[in-house]
């Protein structure tokens, strides 16, 4: 019980106290990007993928249009599974 409540209940309420805080700043921020992300998420589209191959590593790079989205409020992020169930390549 005490395991479980050093690596759930503790951390919970200290991310409750720190979303609280100033009257819930940051709740109040985290609802406004949801609700732009999700105005904005039906004119977001990709661009071009190049990819780059040199001997041990890949490098990709993507062309995303944000309209008006602030691309300091997205993260792009890339998920390789492995060929026929296999790791993915690559170092982790």
């Amino acid at each position: 019980m005490r395991e479980y409540t050093e690596q759930h209940y503790i951390p919970a309420a200290s991310a409750y106290r720190l979303r609280t805080a100033d009257e819930g700043a940051i709740g109040r921020q985290i609802v406004e990007w949801q609700h732009t992300v999700d105005r904005e998420w039906g004119a977001l589209r990709f661009g071009d993928l190049r990819v780059e191959t040199n001997a041990d590593h890949h490098v990709f790079e993507i062309e995303i249009f944000l309209n008006d989205l602030d691309p300091n409020a997205v993260r792009v992020e890339l998920y390789a599974d492995g060929i026929n169930g296999a790791d993915p390549y690559g170092e982790k």
